[in-house]
């Protein structure tokens, strides 16, 4: 549910939609696929415990990739992104979005210094997505 909920904001965003239209992925890209795109796997969720016990709040680790020919427009792309995602909250796909956290990010340039100038630039974030389940 987390997957659907985390795809459709970031669809429903007007400054990535304009950036990557509908070239979100779960995971990975079809190789050859169109540029700009954006992938995004969630790479963890664990239910959170407290000293009381079981409770209902949930937190996922996301990744989020934008990925362009150019390092620029790569970088709209994340900013674009870290502007969803910051103020992501509500009720989407059977979850109640809580709070997120950007992490961290690490830009990879394309591949023009190892003589692959095909390879795209790529952007990738780490987010924490804390919600419960509706």
């Amino acid at each position: 549910m987390i997957e659907k909920a985390l795809r459709a904001e970031l669809a429903s965003t007007p400054a990535v939609s304009s950036l990557v239209s509908s070239r979100i992925y779960l995971q990975q890209r079809l190789q050859g696929s169109t540029l700009p795109a954006i992938t995004f796997d969630v790479q963890r969720v664990e239910a959170i415990r407290t000293f009381a016990g079981a409770s209902n709040l949930i937190f996922a680790e996301v990744s989020v990739v934008a990925i362009a020919d150019t390092y620029l427009a790569a970088r709209d792309i994340a900013d674009a992104v870290r502007s969803s995602l910051g103020g992501w909250s509500g009720a989407s796909y059977g979850i109640n979005v809580l709070a997120t956290r950007w992490i961290d990010e690490s830009p990879q340039e394309s591949g023009l210094l190892d003589g692959d100038e095909n390879e795209p630039t790529q952007i990738e974030q780490q987010w924490v997505v804390h919600f419960e389940e509706v």
